[in-house]
């Protein structure tokens, strides 16, 4: 009786996936803070479609009346269907008295993006900036992730990282070493060559500046990163000043390190030091 139950109500929620699966849908959050900017949606280029109702249903049946948002996280890390996935994120957030978190956002945004969703992932991440769940240090990283691996939403990126560091301390959300690693990541990819690329320049100084601001201790990859981004606009004293504070932080320089430094020195004419 409960499958018979879930298949009927698994056909009633396939006939609305359509209007879910809008991109209006999971959020009108812009980065411009306006609600419902279509500047900010884009076509997806895999349309989520419609999961068959027994597929559907079956999953419904598992999940025990009372579920909470860590059994639907794990039922959606552990569906291989990216569009079964998002279906059962849907259909969680219209049970009376359910509230997803951040497990279950994780989850679902792994999903969208592993899953090549990229609009229902954009979607889930502008969810996540407007405040859909409690805020999560995990989940804020995993948006950051997405967005900095697509152009177009590189400035959605540092929307995400000034509303981490707007938290308060005890909502324990505060950029990390790896929001720094992603950030620069991001920025470093886009130094080039002088003078086109001393805005990005000044990205750098600037998450450095905030880095060391909020006591968060650097690792060699990161620090190299910073490096890097100096040499390649031919800033040897800022490089080797990073350089010389490695082991304040117990890094040790790598190959990297030294290739970095000794290519900027070449091409400076610095041979000599």
């Amino acid at each position: 009786m409960a499958l018979l139950l879930a298949a009927a109500a698994a056909r009633r929620f396939s006939r609305r996936l359509r209007l879910l699966s809008s991109p209006h849908h999971f959020s009108p959050y812009s980065s411009s803070g306006k609600a419902g900017d279509p500047a900010h949606v884009v076509e997806d280029e895999s349309p989520v479609r419609a999961p068959p109702d027994e597929q559907f249903a079956a999953w419904v049946a598992r999940l025990r009346p009372g579920f909470t948002a860590g059994d639907l996280a794990e039922a959606i890390s552990s569906e291989r269907d990216p569009d079964l996935a998002l279906a059962l994120f849907r259909w969680a957030a219209l049970r009376p008295g359910f509230r997803h978190a951040p497990a279950s956002y994780l989850a679902a945004l792994t999903a969208a993006s592993s899953g090549r969703r990229p609009t229902a992932a954009e979607n889930l991440v502008y969810d996540v900036l407007a405040g859909a769940c409690r805020p999560d240090l995990q989940l804020f990283n995993a948006c950051l992730r997405f967005c900095c691996a697509r152009r177009r939403l590189f400035p959605l990126a540092f929307d995400i990282f000034n509303k981490m560091r707007s938290l308060p301390a005890s909502a324990a959300c505060r950029p990390d070493v790896d929001t720094y690693t992603l950030l620069l990541t991001a920025v470093v990819r886009r130094v080039r060559r002088p003078p086109a690329s001393m805005v990005y320049l000044h990205a750098v100084r600037s998450l450095s500046r905030q880095m060391k601001a909020s006591g968060v201790v650097p690792d060699t990859f990161l620090l190299n990163l910073i490096i890097k981004a100096y040499a390649r606009c031919l800033e040897i004293d800022y490089a080797l000043k990073v350089f010389r504070e490695m082991p304040l932080y117990g890094c040790e320089p790598n190959e990297f390190t030294y290739g970095y430094i000794f290519k900027a020195m070449f091409q400076k004419g610095r041979t000599d030091k």
